[in-house]
């Protein structure tokens, strides 16, 4: 036996465990799902946070959806937070009856900015129960508001919306971002993450109840950092509840973009330090297998990685030692159970037909995008370009103990 074919054999048994531990803890979670009881009836005010850039062409049809929703019409409200917005968008969502919130003298470098802000800004108006941040090219299902105010009354602080892609017609790109969809942001959520069963959450239809604002406040970390946020709760022993019946219908018409390899290794390597192993570490001290579950799960590799290495294998060990060899039938088997889950998963999201025909499609735009990612540069980190509110405050003091001294002259001039 060479080296070459034990380091095979090593690698298969690796992934064929990782494989076998992910679907245990998946009927883990399942099986822990009892049955729903029936709606309570809606008691929570919910704001509606949709941050847009030159939208002026979709934004009206958009809060005209959002106002059908069956839900009392004086219990939520749409913010429309335009970042850098060069058309009509405001004046089409003020002409259409939504909140509209600007930076003011500040301003605001991206979507991010204008999220933070605008729940900032919310949150010290002491009248709303719930956050939810949405997304210019999203449509809900009816009763949307409904079930979210359910399980806010039935104890959850963080919700996590049902996903759910959708096309205007039946193309390739449709297709590809529906699987891209079930492959992401984890293989191990899409339920109630009570046993810790990953991060990953997405932002469009993630909502926040007042009481986790108060007490974990948005910037520390930031609410747009999911994984951060996300762990932080985990840790703090905060479960994030899936509800699969509040859906987003995302009708973006381009794949999600490509991140940098570099990045994610950071990011991974970010999580690992400062959330995965305190995670272990504290799961044993309280003697807590839900929170050793959770850092574990943080060392395991994406979905979308461990489908594109086990293919490449694959092709390695049928082009080393022939398709009928005993490592080419097992990366075979594996992968075709990888390519089962990737199905359950699409019709657990109702991906639209056009999706499972694009199937055969799956290992070339996975291997394209992780050759494409190995190109593209980490983002930097930009420190804000504005100032503190207290520096704000600070400022605007001076400048007014400046100007008066100017006024009271000119009132002594005439006498």
């Amino acid at each position: 036996m060479t080296l070459l074919t034990l380091f095979e054999l090593l690698v298969l048994a690796g992934w064929s465990s990782i494989v076998l531990y992910g679907f245990v803890v998946s009927l883990i979670g399942w099986s822990t799902k009892r049955r729903e009881a029936p709606l309570i009836y809606p008691r929570h005010i919910f704001a509606l946070i949709v941050p847009v850039e030159n939208d002026e062409a979709i934004i009206g049809k958009t809060i005209e959806h959002l106002r059908r929703l069956k839900y009392p019409r004086n219990m939520f409200e749409v913010v429309i937070a335009p970042v850098n917005s060069t058309d009509q968008t405001t004046t089409v969502a003020r002409r259409k009856g939504a909140i509209v919130y600007g930076p003011g003298n500040k301003k605001w470098r991206n979507r991010d900015d204008a999220i933070l802000a605008s729940l900032e800004r919310l949150s010290s108006k002491n009248r709303f129960d719930g956050f939810i941040i949405l997304d210019a090219m999203a449509r809900l299902s009816a009763n949307y508001l409904n079930v979210l105010s359910d399980k806010l009354s039935k104890g959850a602080l963080v919700i996590q919306s049902g996903y759910q892609i959708s096309g205007g017609k039946w193309s390739l790109e449709t297709g590809l971002r529906a699987i891209l969809a079930a492959l992401s942001p984890s293989w191990l959520t899409g339920w109630s993450v009570k046993f810790r069963l990953g991060g990953g959450g997405r932002r469009i239809g993630f909502c926040l109840s007042r009481r986790i604002i108060d007490k974990y406040k948005i910037r520390n970390p930031a609410v747009t950092d999911l994984d951060d946020y996300t762990f932080r709760l985990l840790r703090e022993n905060v479960d994030v509840t899936f509800a699969a019946k509040a859906k987003i219908y995302d009708w973006s018409p381009s794949l999600p973009p490509v991140q940098s390899l570099a990045g994610r290794w950071q990011t991974t390597w970010h999580q690992i330090r400062h959330h995965a192993l305190p995670m272990i570490k504290e799961g044993i001290e309280w003697k807590s297998m839900a929170q050793v579950l959770g850092g574990v799960n943080a060392f395991l590799p994406s979905f979308t990685g461990l489908l594109s290495i086990g293919m490449f294998f694959f092709v390695l060990a049928a082009y080393l030692h022939g398709l009928s060899s005993s490592i080419s039938i097992g990366w075979m088997v594996l992968n075709a159970i990888l390519s089962l889950f990737v199905i359950l998963r699409m019709i657990q999201m109702q991906s639209p037909v056009i999706a499972y025909a694009t199937i055969p499609m799956l290992p070339f735009v996975l291997w394209w995008r992780a050759l494409y990612s190995c190109f593209i540069k980490p983002e930097k980190v930009v420190d804000p370009i504005d100032p503190p509110a207290e520096a704000f405050v600070h400022n605007n003091r001076k400048s007014r103990q400046r100007r008066s001294p100017r006024r009271h002259t000119r009132r002594q001039q005439p006498s």
